[in-house]
């Protein structure tokens, strides 16, 4: 064996820390680099595999898939300087098309004329998703894409401005926030969601928007910020189900902001009665219900309205369960002026039973039968 050389591996294998350099395949005595895995041989394995699992765990609702389905991904080519079109997005960033644009469209419109008979509004928020904030994280080939990326996102997007639904547009707004913010991170390192930083901006954005409608007023309610930092492991790195890099990675450290009553100092919590409804999925649970508490998307748009809301919030429901929800409790419309209404951007394609139509008690559809009785 040559001197320095601790031992040859095959040219198909990983190479752990341990072994410092090896005979190269052309037979020259040239030092390989030292390798950048610095643990053993199944950590090195599953970061291997990372960026497969996150193509089909990103792109996918969270969540053990149980309709027989399986997210395409798109055939590796070579990396090189060309960035890549957008008749290419689908198969880079985009889900498979399990459901259609049309639903969506079809579900949001019927809501909001449902709300609308009754004198209520309607605010329609998509959280986009991570890999439509930072398409060039997982290809260098996306940094000159521009806009929303996903084809089926776009038609909705579309859809909803023709029909004349009011939309908040984080897609627009994270990217100038990231153009803008030098190492704010808009969403988690090791998770889906957004940081408190997105969820934020996205309350403040959403809160705006309600005051400019007219819908509701600012009120008197006064809230006061408490720093509540956390440690948190990120639900990517979780379904990668790889305790060994998980253990290397360790928790992600997380700077929240609880938001809580400046009369009292008790921290948020939701009103019933309140003139603003928020339905949503774990976009809204985050930090709010979870560690540290008080400190989500929720508690944010009450501190920016100066006032407290009530929200039904069901972990990848939102594209028809938390309308379900609402059909069980029509009572919390009763004071209501405005409903808003967020769903993370995958759900257009995945959500959990579908954009199935729901009609709220006591609408027009519903009125003949009633009379009837």
């Amino acid at each position: 064996m040559a001197p320095g050389v601790q031992q040859s591996m095959p040219t198909n294998c990983l190479t752990p820390s341990r072994y410092t350099s090896a005979t190269p395949p052309d037979g020259s005595t040239r030092p390989i680099k030292r390798t950048w895995f610095p643990w053993n041989r199944q950590a090195a394995v599953a970061l291997a595999l990372t960026v497969l699992e996150l193509r089909t765990k990103w792109f996918s609702r969270a969540g053990p898939n149980t309709s027989g389905s399986q997210a395409r991904i798109s055939k590796p080519r070579r990396m090189g300087p060309k960035p890549i079109s957008s008749d290419h997005s689908r198969a880079v960033i985009c889900p498979p098309s399990m459901l259609s644009s049309t639903e969506a469209l079809a579900a949001i419109v019927s809501l909001r004329d449902q709300l609308e008979a009754r004198g209520i509004g309607l605010l329609i928020v998509p959280a986009p998703n991570k890999e439509s904030v930072y398409p060039d994280k997982l290809t260098r080939r996306a940094e000159a894409l521009a806009g929303v990326v996903c084809p089926e996102t776009r038609r909705v997007l579309s859809g909803l401005k023709v029909a004349g639904v009011e939309v908040v547009d984080l897609f627009e707004l994270f990217a100038k926030a990231r153009k803008a913010r030098a190492g704010a991170s808009l969403y988690l390192a090791q998770d889906s969601h957004w940081s408190p930083a997105g969820a934020r901006l996205a309350a403040e954005a959403v809160a705006r928007r309600v005051l400019e409608k007219g819908w509701i007023r600012r009120a008197e309610a006064e809230y006061e910020e408490k720093s509540a930092p956390l440690e948190r492991t990120g639900d990517v790195l979780r379904m990668l189900q790889a305790p060994a890099l998980e253990r290397r990675l360790g928790p992600e450290a997380i700077l929240c902001a609880q938001v809580a009553r400046r009369d009292n100092h008790q921290l948020y919590r939701d009103q019933a009665g309140s003139e603003l409804l928020v339905l949503g999925d774990s976009f809204l649970r985050i930090y709010q219900t979870d560690e540290p508490g008080s400190a989500g998307f929720i508690a944010h748009l009450a501190r920016a309205l100066k006032r407290p809301l009530v929200s039904i919030v069901n972990d990848g429901g939102a594209s028809t369960l938390v309308r379900q929800e609402l059909c069980r409790r029509p009572a919390l419309l009763a004071k209501v002026k405005v409903v808003v209404w967020e769903f993370v951007e995958r759900d257009i394609c995945l959500g959990t039973e579908g954009w199935q139509a729901v009609e709220l008690p006591g609408t027009r559809s519903q009125e003949p039968a009633a009379q009837g009785r």
